[in-house]
């Protein structure tokens, strides 16, 4: 038996309500609710095959979204969250729930608690238990800039963005350029070829 719909909240099931200044708002597990936050909390549950599919199914209908199965590590070795590449004997779902906002630090514990509810419910091959962990949301307007590193062209010219102080090997010349606000980061083959020829026929003194 899976879990209820999205919608069919059921009593006391931390998931499906949610308090806020105006009342009970819809199922965070329906989607909507918790995605504003920018939060996330991610479900891993070590599973054998034949029971992957119906847990993925209640848990992906608990979160309002679907979920993944991975092959985990063979039986026995490493964590839930272990990478993939086992020997088949193990499956690994995962799954995100979204966290509601304003929720407090106990939000993962009730949503462990959901899901351990959930996984309850359903008659499995063999037990198995979920772990979760806390997502928090990426600093987008910095996250883009760690793609940014010093990139050498040619013979002297070192192109890298603000942020970085690359060491210098004599001779070499630092070009500074913003890749948020300049066109040419050196990355296109048109622009090294066109720093290649530059480099090419300048001379000291232009």
């Amino acid at each position: 038996m899976s879990a209820p719909p999205a919608g069919d909240a059921a009593a006391g099931d931390p998931l499906e309500q949610t308090t806020s200044g105006s009342g009970t708002t819809g199922s965070a597990a329906a989607g909507g609710v918790g995605a504003a936050s920018g939060r996330w909390v991610e479900v891993r549950v070590l599973v054998a095959p034949a029971d992957s599919e119906p847990v993925a199914a209640a848990l992906g209908e608990l979160a309002g979204s679907g979920a993944s199965i991975e092959e985990g590590p063979p039986s026995g070795d490493g964590p839930a969250g272990a990478p993939g590449g086992g020997d088949g004997s193990r499956a690994l779902v995962r799954v995100w729930i979204p966290v509601p906002p304003g929720a407090d630090a106990g939000w993962e514990r009730e949503a462990r608690d959901a899901v351990a509810a959930t996984l309850a419910r359903l008659t499995l091959a063999e037990p198995c238990s979920p772990e979760t962990a806390l997502v928090e949301p990426p600093d987008w307007a910095r996250e883009w800039r760690r793609f940014y590193r010093p990139l050498r062209i040619g013979r002297r010219l070192v192109i890298c963005p603000p942020w970085e102080r690359p060491v210098l090997a004599r001779g070499e010349v630092s070009v500074v350029i913003d890749p948020g606000r300049a066109f040419g980061t050196g990355h296109h083959e048109s622009t090294r070829l066109c720093l290649g020829a530059l480099e090419s026929q300048l001379v000291p003194g232009w």
